[in-house]
């Protein structure tokens, strides 16, 4: 609902909860048949990532019975590693995928996920963290003209800084945040119980420490 409803949302979940599936590959997908866009963007962390994910979201078009239910036989004019391209009745539609600090000049993009863009080795020094910020700020958010355009932030807090971790302590103007822990300090509970019993996340935990 958050992805679908709000202009501007940062999302802080931990690495294996599916938050990849739902609202990078899915989420864009939806937004491909039911939304009126024309260009989708994603910013994954690596090129290579987001020449696989381009390649599964095809592939789920393609085979995926539930999929197939909602929007019938479908296979885009051109599929590549780069982007999908979908022609409807009344539109052309492309996901395309960059990653961050590329050129964006041009693009005009009715959607952008942002799926965490950030690793340990770009969080070392403080110039590569203002540089990303500096990037992030000014060419990319600057290519959502309206409120009527999309931006989701997703991402794992890794350490405390990642620019997730700023969005969600101290929200830019007009942004909503969720975060959801993979164990639940209150109640003890897993996110995802039938993948990460509470049991193994406690285990894990005094394994690998703070």
């Amino acid at each position: 609902e958050m992805f679908m409803k709000s202009p501007r949302a940062a999302i802080a979940a931990p690495v294996g909860s599916a938050k990849t599936t739902i609202l990078t590959k899915l989420g864009m997908i939806w937004s491909a048949f039911c939304e009126n866009t024309t260009e989708l963007l994603i910013v994954p962390s690596a090129g290579k990532m987001s020449g696989m994910w381009m390649e599964q979201m095809g592939n789920a078009l393609k085979t995926n019975r539930v999929l197939k239910e909602d929007f019938g036989e479908y296979v885009g004019p051109h599929w590549g590693s780069d982007h999908l391209e979908l022609i409807f009745p009344d539109r052309r539609c492309f996901i395309r995928a960059i990653g961050w600090g590329e050129a964006v000049r041009g693009r005009r993009p009715d959607r952008i996920v942002v799926d965490d863009p950030q690793d340990e080795a770009s969080l070392k020094t403080e110039m590569q963290r203002g540089e990303y910020e500096d990037w992030f700020k000014t060419a990319l958010l600057g290519r959502l003209d309206s409120y009527e355009k999309f931006l989701t932030y997703i991402g794992t807090a890794i350490t405390n800084q990642a620019f997730i971790v700023k969005l969600i302590n101290d929200p830019l103007p007009g942004w909503v945040s969720r975060v959801y822990p993979m164990l639940n300090e209150e109640t003890g509970e897993s996110l995802w119980p039938d993948k990460f019993p509470a049991e193994m996340l406690t285990q894990k935990r005094a394994e690998m420490v703070e």
